[in-house]
């Protein structure tokens, strides 16, 4: 899980693999056909690639996730244990103060 107030940094990350990770399978596809000039090897590649994701994404339990979400978010606006990386607001009302206190703004 995300520790509180890190969302941003590790929502960055995810950006940044996703963007890398995009690439490489038509990098490996391109590469094998252009190698062996044969386009089923490239195919092959692509299988495996999904393969992958669909190995990865049946190993998240997404309920489990999403009751530990829900729990964070409500000990957030409850205030409770609530941390947040050094410098930052330590609040979910200094938050609202430090942001200007926009009424139509969500922290959930």
């Amino acid at each position: 899980m995300i520790p509180n107030g890190s969302e941003v940094e590790y929502m960055g990350i995810l950006q940044f693999s996703r963007q890398v990770i995009t690439w490489l399978p038509p990098l490996a596809f391109a590469g094998l056909n252009r190698l062996l000039n044969d386009q089923s090897w490239g195919l092959y590649v692509l299988a495996f690639f999904f393969t992958m994701a669909a190995l990865v994404f049946r190993g998240i339990d997404f309920a489990e996730t999403k009751a530990i979400v829900a729990k964070l978010n409500s000990e957030r606006l409850e205030g409770k244990d609530f941390e947040m990386a050094p410098g930052k607001a330590s609040q979910p009302d200094e938050l609202r103060t430090a942001l200007g206190d926009k009424s139509s703004m969500s922290l959930t």
